[in-house]
């Protein structure tokens, strides 16, 4: 089962999800997505196979997010930090334009955290092919998660604007 996290800025959130949800249509698996739309009520049109939803609270998206087998959505720090708390396989999409989210997905690839793709090369089942052999490593006690947050935190680059 897929959990996908729509979020971020516009135009980007939505052409996100646009590109999700045309290839969503050709997926035989289960997948919940999340549009991150709170007080939208009205939904796009979906296969019987997605559940969709405009927003979640916070203990519904926690237990759709640790249900899931696979987890989609942008490279966020706290949405990081989410993914990495519940030990949950990932593949991340840098909100185009954010440094940090780029960066962060550089370092995450690196240390084997989560696979990671720009908006515009993400393929869904391009991505779910590779994430099937990638060499995920977890990070099952929380001290260690904070001490990799920390260390990415200190090696962020400085901005000489």
């Amino acid at each position: 089962r897929l959990f996908i996290s729509l979020s971020g800025p516009e135009p980007q959130r939505s052409l996100l999800e646009t590109s999700i949800l045309l290839q969503l249509r050709l997926y035989k698996g289960e997948a919940t997505v999340v549009r991150g739309l709170p007080g939208n009520t009205q939904l796009p049109p979906v296969p019987p196979n997605i559940v969709i939803h405009n927003h979640l609270d916070t203990a519904a998206y926690n237990q759709a997010l640790c249900a899931a087998t696979m987890v989609i959505s942008r490279t966020g720090y706290s949405t990081v930090m989410d993914i990495v708390a519940a030990g949950q396989k990932s593949i991340l999409i840098p909100t185009p334009g954010q440094t940090e989210q780029e960066y962060l997905a550089q370092y995450l690839v690196q240390k084997g955290l989560a696979l990671c793709y720009t908006q515009q090369a993400f393929k869904l089942e391009q991505a779910l092919a590779v994430a099937a052999t990638f060499n995920y490593q977890t990070i099952v006690a929380a001290p260690l998660y904070k001490t990799v947050l920390s260390d990415f935190v200190k090696n962020l680059p400085v901005n000489q604007e």
